[in-house]
């Protein structure tokens, strides 16, 4: 379960991978009979979903270190409910806390950090601060225009 939302892990015959289903979002399912599932003895649910910071796998993604500065507001918050499992605090500087993550910074974990708004800044890696950076621009812009 992850934001309200349950899903399942599953491998995809299609691609021949294990995927990540919302349940809710299943509009048809094909029973099929003869077949049997084993799960594999090598999956582990727990190592599959490691490096993520909820369910987007992000195959594209790679695992890399992420720094955040936050203002001392929100530092509480992310010490009370951490964002992710490798969240670990830095020292802090200029009265604002930084905190590093091990993880795979997809879009999921992109769309958190944008609802934190002006108390969190994306110091590395640097792609991960330009993509933020446009995004902002874009939102920026869409709230500049005047609306009938």
């Amino acid at each position: 379960m992850f934001r309200r939302r349950w899903y399942m892990a599953a491998r995809s015959p299609h691609y021949n991978k294990v995927m990540v289903y919302a349940l809710d979002r299943i509009v048809n399912l094909e029973l099929l009979t003869g077949n049997k599932f084993a799960l594999p003895l090598d999956f582990d649910a727990k190592a599959f979903f490691n490096d993520c910071f909820g369910v987007i796998i992000g195959d594209n993604t790679a695992t890399e270190e992420v720094t955040l500065r936050v203002s001392e507001w929100q530092a509480h918050y992310l010490r009370d409910l951490p964002l992710h499992a490798s969240q670990r605090e830095l020292a802090p500087e200029d009265n604002r806390c930084t905190f590093a993550f091990r993880l795979r910074p997809t879009f999921d974990f992109q769309q958190e950090l944008l609802s934190l708004g002006a108390d969190v800044e994306v110091i590395e890696p640097h792609w991960l601060r330009e993509t933020m950076k446009e995004k902002i621009r874009e939102m920026a812009e869409r709230y500049g225009e005047e609306r009938d």
